[in-house]
């Protein structure tokens, strides 16, 4: 037969956003060091139980391949922390990941499908919380380096999780975040501390592919100050964060918590956080005692919570 060339207009390409954004996501978390999984989009009522879902409003298989897998997930968190469970007595430290689709029942009608990222860690550090704030520090940089706004935070009652927080961006509502509870843990046979986040990407990925904008580095030098603060331990980080947030002061370019401290030499109620602040201007360089003045400022909004200048 002759050969010809086809005939007609090739199709458009469209650009998928959602699996654009689910790939970079992979790339950076694989180098971060977080390792993806692939689960089975079934799970069984005892694993849902274990994260708080009641199996009665899942989707049913008729036919599951095994008794453990005859329910469609609601969520990412009962896999992973199945995953952690099967792996924990060979590494002392698990970062993992998955991006996938949960489904829900949509009456007279196909399942309701959301696709998700979930990220688990669990640390061997004896720090507690410490895989709390690398989860959390996980997701900031995650959208930090897709031109996302920084996440905010809101403290949530979880079925499952500890010092769960609502996660948003831009007000719009994300998932949540927390630690693993003692009876989840149990649940699922896991040893130590665990921390669990589980976004949605369709929340996101509206936000997904917007222009970074550049602004001009100021010619004046900036401060950079230490405040060290003691407070209950039961004043969690994200409300000294908004406290000082909340302080709205001009000079204020960035804040970061350095460091957390509970033991000798402090009540057991206690803990001390050590707070880095940086000051600066675009118009002039700043007087000490402008900047000092702005210090006390965010200490007299921390006291408001409880802190006090450690001396």
């Amino acid at each position: 037969m002759p050969s010809e060339l086809s005939s007609g207009k090739l199709p458009d390409f469209e650009d998928n956003k959602l699996s654009r954004l689910a790939r970079e996501i992979k790339g950076i978390l694989s180098g971060m060091g977080c390792s993806e999984v692939y689960n089975y989009s079934f799970t069984s009522a005892k694993a849902l139980m274990g994260t708080g879902e009641d199996p009665q409003v899942a989707l049913r298989l008729k036919n599951p391949i095994s008794p453990d897998l005859e329910f469609m997930r609601t969520n990412l968190a009962s896999s992973l922390l199945r995953n952690i469970a099967l792996n924990q007595d060979n590494y002392k430290g698990i970062s993992i990941f998955e991006i996938a689709r949960v489904y829900f029942p949509n009456k007279n009608d196909l399942p309701k499908e959301e696709q998700r990222l979930c990220i688990a860690i669990k640390s061997g550090s004896r720090f507690v919380g410490q895989t709390y704030f690398d989860t959390k520090g996980i997701i900031e940089y995650l959208l930090q380096k897709q031109n996302i706004s920084k996440p905010s935070y809101k403290k949530i009652n979880s079925s499952y999780l500890d010092s769960a927080q609502e996660i948003f961006v831009s007000g719009d509502s994300m998932g949540v975040i927390g630690l693993v509870s003692p009876k989840a843990k149990d649940s699922f046979g896991i040893k130590g501390e665990v921390s669990v986040l589980e976004i949605s990407l369709e929340s996101l990925v509206k936000y997904f592919g917007t222009t970074k904008q550049f602004v001009p580095i100021s010619k004046f030098p900036t401060a950079s100050r230490d405040i060290n603060i003691v407070i209950n331990k039961n004043i969690n980080i994200l409300e000294i964060e908004k406290a000082i947030s909340e302080s709205a002061l001009e000079h204020i370019l960035s804040f970061e918590i350095q460091d957390i401290y509970e033991g000798k030499g402090l009540p057991e109620s206690k803990k001390s956080v050590t707070i880095n602040m940086v000051f600066g201007s675009k118009e002039r360089t700043l007087l000490d005692a402008e900047i000092i003045k702005e210090m006390n400022a965010v200490i007299k909004r921390l006291e408001c919570i409880g802190g006090a200048l450690r001396e």
